[in-house]
């Protein structure tokens, strides 16, 4: 009996810190530094409903279709689409659809790779893992790092690569101009320091 407890008790504390985790995205900040251009129509702040259809006050940014290409055992090269969406814990959220029109998902949460790179530079701004279940989803550490190099504005590759039970290659082209204006209305903006003279 003891011991049902003790693991029940272990369960709970366990799921507690985990749910803590999560919340912590509301923290996030966006960098001084960021392209606050807001003559993008690429970027646009939508708000969640409620069970009647109705808007919360929870909110979220969404992209418009962004295009790109795809790969598995059955094609290469074929075309598809996707929305980028940054929601107000500060995940990234990566919906796809193959042939532009069938939506990519998993019946259990597979894990797949990514990599973020700037097109003009080749530089790789993020790299770690996503998970698939009716849509990717990159949270922590590595949302932080793909929503500060949108913020920055500039072009982007994002490519997300198969797990352990798909050869699926997706490569899509993102835009982050306007970005930082439309999540200045979610997150706020870092206060850069101020020099003062003495």
């Amino acid at each position: 009996m003891k011991k049902i407890v003790f693991v029940l008790l272990c369960a709970f504390l366990l799921a507690t810190l985990i749910s803590c985790a999560t919340l912590l995205g509301n923290d996030y900040v966006i960098p001084s530094n960021s392209d606050f251009s807001a003559d993008s129509n690429i970027w646009e702040l939508k708000a969640y409903v409620d069970d009647f259809r109705l808007p919360t006050d929870k909110k979220y940014v969404t992209s418009m279709a962004l295009s790109g290409l795809f790969s598995n055992s059955a094609t290469t090269g074929s075309s598809c689409s996707a929305k980028i969406l940054v929601n107000y814990r500060g995940e990234v959220e990566i919906v796809v659809y193959e042939y532009d029109k069938f939506r990519v998902d998993s019946y259990s949460s597979e894990k797949y790779t990514y990599t973020l790179k700037g097109i003009d530079d080749g530089v790789v701004v993020s790299k770690g893992y996503t998970w698939l279940s009716d849509r990717f989803v990159i949270n922590g550490d590595s949302a932080i790092e793909v929503i500060d190099a949108l913020c920055k504005g500039g072009t982007y590759l994002l490519t997300i690569a198969g797990g352990k039970y798909s050869t699926s290659i997706y490569v899509l082209t993102i835009k982050g101009t306007g970005c930082a204006a439309v999540l200045s209305e979610i997150f706020p903006v870092e206060q850069p320091e101020s020099t003062t003279t003495k």
